[in-house]
């Protein structure tokens, strides 16, 4: 479980563990933690002592206690029932569908199979960057980012793409019938290497990269504000290799389950985008993928290729990205308002590469 002493039950970690079906207790006071150790009141606690965490009260116990595992039922089952209700009866302009469907986000194969025994009626959110850091592919993860040129960047992808198709073939037979949106690589790339001096010279050790070189990498990918910075669909554009296998891997998979009578439905998204082009450029990318796959596996599947509007600028030129879009997701992007134009283009502009693409996609110059 998660126990933090601040934030709260919304805050992104608990949101994040509510994901991973992990116990979360974000926000207790009475915890103070120093390095390894930690007190809860008057008890003390060292790393390796065990305490179990009720996610649902907020309580935290000392010592392994009895575990069950839990079930939708009592006041909860009554009260999702209601909203079923409501739901399933709402009416929605120019929709001839009565009601609406409840998605959930999974990232692998088995929170999919969860979702859907807990009603699930689709996968809303497919999160790929979370699929990297199971074991065996992180540390393959991690051998791209640090390649010097593209052959060798091809080379390391090669291997994450019967990791990243096995993956996803599980998800959509557990979703059999139902939509599955997979969102592709979003994070910045410095979230997936080596944080301390002994995870570095450990990957060093391994990979063969010198540790003064490969410290000299990390350090290069660190950005003041990595949430505005180089990630989600810029990576796709600096680096579509990433992009091109994972939309490979979804499709090569889709075609596998179909093939087995599965019923699949994939939707491709390309998150962060500011512009239609953007959109436009991997979308086009994509399609060439996809068409390789289909000629490739002598079947086709329906897909679907949209995008999250997640920044204000995207949000704003909503109408031109719909010309290219298939879908939209919505999220609510949480950013200072301290840098204005920074905030509405979702772009960290003293980033160079982040300019570049910028000065690639647009008529207009970041300052």
């Amino acid at each position: 479980g998660i126990l933090t002493s601040t934030g709260g039950m919304t805050s992104h970690a608990a949101v994040v563990a509510r994901g991973m079906g992990t116990p979360c207790v974000a926000g207790c006071k009475d915890v103070v933690i120093s390095g390894k150790s930690a007190t809860i009141k008057e008890s003390a606690f060292k790393e390796g002592d065990w305490i179990s965490i009720d996610g649902s009260t907020g309580e935290v116990f000392a010592g392994e206690l009895k575990l069950i595992k839990p079930k939708i039922s009592g006041d909860f089952a009554k009260y999702l029932s209601w909203a079923d209700e409501i739901r399933m009866s709402a009416v929605r302009k120019n929709i001839k569908e009565k009601g609406f469907r409840v998605r959930t986000n999974a990232d692998l194969p088995k929170d999919a199979k969860l979702a859907r025994d807990f009603g699930a009626q689709g996968i809303g959110l497919t999160r790929t960057e979370h699929m990297f850091f199971d074991e065996g592919k992180l540390e393959i993860f991690q051998e791209m980012i640090i390649a010097e040129d593209l052959e060798s960047r091809k080379k390391v992808v090669k291997r994450l793409l019967p990791l990243q198709r096995k993956d996803f073939a599980g998800i959509f037979k557990a979703m059999d019938g139902l939509p599955v949106t997979i969102r592709l690589l979003d994070p910045p790339l410095h979230e997936f290497v080596p944080k301390t001096d002994a995870e570095i010279k450990a990957f060093a050790a391994k990979s063969g990269v010198p540790v003064k070189k490969l410290k000299a990498k990390i350090d290069s990918l660190h950005e003041l504000n990595p949430m505005l910075g180089h990630r989600g669909c810029r990576l796709g554009v600096t680096y579509p290799e990433i992009y091109d296998m994972q939309v490979q891997a979804i499709m090569e998979a889709a075609c596998d389950v179909a093939k087995k009578k599965v019923k699949v439905y994939p939707e491709i998204m390309i998150p962060l985008i500011g512009t239609a082009e953007e959109l436009r450029r991997l979308r086009e990318n994509a399609e060439v993928v996809i068409k390789e796959v289909f000629a490739k596996k002598k079947i086709k599947v329906k897909y679907w290729i949209g995008t999250m509007i997640e920044i204000p600028r995207a949000a704003l030129t909503a109408d031109k990205v719909a010309e290219v879009a298939d879908f939209f997701l919505w999220h609510c992007f949480y950013q200072s308002l301290r840098g204005h134009l920074g905030l509405i283009e979702g772009v960290q502009a003293d980033k160079e590469r982040v300019k570049n693409i910028y000065l690639s996609c647009h008529d207009f110059l970041l300052a």
